[in-house]
């Protein structure tokens, strides 16, 4: 999942794989059809697999494992921050209230919140398990889950990103 520059405010992403039913339409699923309704989500942090790491104007990489063995690596480019700032990067346990069911979630919440980025980063997520591309659907929120919405992917057959 590409994080657009100068928008790393989303305090955290999160991917939903294997929800059930992938596609429902030649446009998307029939719950992207409507006006866009932000939803708020539950989220339950995995507080014992969180990685932190002060990112310089040289850019750097977080890595983090999650319990269920799902990998998240955030590489945040030179460039992208003008100080030494410590960003933390916390898998998600789970996530309650998408609009699709069944399957995994694999998400990461990111700190500092509002924190914005002079260039882009990228989060790539390595489930345990084979998600095929179709099933995939990505989120991003704010906080711990408020405002959340539809987020776009970049479709690899071996990583979300």
């Amino acid at each position: 999942m590409h994080v657009p520059g100068r928008v790393l405010a989303v305090a955290a992403l999160a991917v939903a794989g294997a929800c059930g039913g992938g596609r429902d339409t030649v446009d998307g699923p029939d719950w992207l059809a409507g006006p866009a309704q932000p939803l708020t989500l539950e989220t339950t942090q995995d507080d014992d697999h969180a990685v932190t790491r002060v990112i310089t104007s040289r850019g750097g990489t977080l890595i983090a494992t999650g319990g269920d063995g799902t990998r998240y690596r955030l590489r945040i480019p030179e460039g992208a921050v003008l100080s030494p700032v410590s960003i933390t990067m916390t898998p998600v346990a789970s996530v309650s209230g998408l609009p699709v069911s069944g399957g995994n979630a694999a998400a990461v919440q990111l700190e500092p919140s509002g924190l914005q980025l002079y260039r882009a980063a990228e989060l790539t997520i390595m489930p345990r398990v084979d998600v095929p591309a179709a099933e995939q659907v990505a989120f991003a929120w704010y906080g711990t889950g408020q405002d959340a919405h539809q987020y776009p992917l970049r479709l690899d057959p071996d990583r979300i990103q």
